[in-house]
């Protein structure tokens, strides 16, 4: 899952079992973007957005949306 988001340019640290990282959906002053692979999903705390592989919204497609 975070080789998939890393395509938005997301640089990831790992904090235990999850990886965080700055949204590329929205301005990001801190690693609000948490990636748990055990589950295969996402979420950022900052904007609401997250999901899975399968979902409507990927951060990857962030760099398309007007900000």
């Amino acid at each position: 899952m975070q080789r998939l988001i890393g395509v938005a340019g997301v640089a990831f640290k790992k904090i235990g079992k999850d990886f965080t990282g700055r949204c590329p959906l929205h301005e990001d002053d801190t690693a609000s973007l948490v990636v748990t692979p055990a589950k295969n999903m996402w979420h950022c705390f900052g904007c609401g957005v997250g999901g899975g592989p399968a979902s409507r919204t990927r951060p990857e497609q962030a760099s398309n949306r007007p900000r």
